[in-house]
């Protein structure tokens, strides 16, 4: 089934990206989207290979994978990341994409660390 991508102008199908609605994110996925958004109100979830690409302004900052967040840390930010915890990204066919970060549990449950991790994610995609 293909699904289709929105470019600058022209609309092409692509197989590899959809926009999901609402009800294709699960309860849980719907609830962390949500929390982003009271960071980063223009927050978007895309339906990408298997995991949810996180965008704003149409920059691509973090994923969701499963109930897990990972968020896009630059040279800048990688050592302050994996110091709280957070560990790359593995794709379930085991290839690392080392510029996004799981975030830790203890980062998605304190407001102004969450904030913090999301303009440093957000900042290092645009």
């Amino acid at each position: 089934m293909l699904s289709w991508v929105r470019l600058l102008s022209p609309v092409i199908p692509s197989p590899f990206y959809s926009s999901p609605t609402m009800s294709t994110l699960s309860e849980s996925q719907r609830a962390l989207v949500d929390r982003i958004a009271r960071f980063l109100p223009d927050v978007e979830a895309r339906m990408m290979l298997g995991t949810i690409g996180l965008y704003a302004n149409d920059e691509q900052f973090g994923l969701l994978d499963g109930e897990d967040v990972y968020l896009r840390a630059g040279e800048a930010h990688r050592d302050a990341f994996e110091a709280q915890g957070a560990t790359p990204y593995s794709s379930s066919g085991g290839i690392a994409q080392a510029s996004y970060f799981r975030v830790p549990d203890a980062v998605l449950d304190e407001d102004e660390a969450l904030s913090t991790w999301l303009t440093y994610a957000a900042d290092e995609a645009g």
